[in-house]
């Protein structure tokens, strides 16, 4: 019987610190599985899962389960935007604008939440540049950006859960929140 009591209170410094230390290990293998996970899937750019992941990765479940579906939205939505004409646009300061204003502007008008449209605004330069740099950006970054925030999801929600407090014991109000992660 002692040594169940032993072994019980023991644990609980373990988990606290496994609870207070989650960002580092959960960034770290969370990562190492969306690239894993993207470059099985034929992505060239498997780089494009752990950064979603990354950015997903918040203080509470609720907030990254928000976020990986505001950057999932944004995502599809910017490459579908700009994916079909990315190749027959030069890549200049002028081009980016116009692209960016109109899309932007256009998000705006449909009152798209904000974190959405930054999330437009990313792969629209992203895809803009990168598509006439490497072929297939556009479909790894809507394929990668999808695996990274699945992944994380999975993780936040089933390994150490926050149970709606950001880590290190603050609570939601003083959290940074997921409209401001970029």
């Amino acid at each position: 019987m002692e040594d169940e009591q032993t072994a019980g209170a023991n644990s609980k410094p373990m988990y606290r610190f496994l609870k207070q230390t989650a960002i580092v290990w959960k960034t770290t293998l969370g990562s190492i599985v969306a690239w894993e996970i993207a470059r099985w899937s034929g992505s060239t750019h498997p780089y494009l899962a752990p950064l979603t992941l990354i950015l997903c990765i918040q203080a509470t479940v609720e907030q990254s389960l928000r976020f990986a579906i505001y950057r999932s939205i944004g995502t599809v939505l910017g490459v579908l935007l700009i994916g079909m004409f990315a190749k027959d646009i030069p890549v200049t300061a002028w081009s980016l604008g116009i692209a960016l204003f109109v899309s932007t502007g256009i998000m705006k008008a449909l009152r798209i939440n904000d974190t959405i449209i930054h999330q437009v605004a990313l792969s629209i330069l992203f895809v803009l540049y990168f598509e006439n740099q490497s072929s297939g950006y556009a479909r790894d970054r809507v394929v990668d950006t999808l695996i990274g925030s699945i992944v994380a999801v999975l993780f936040i929600m089933f390994v150490v859960p926050t149970n709606g407090k950001a880590s290190g014991g603050t609570s939601k109000k003083g959290s940074s929140g997921a409209g401001k992660a970029t």
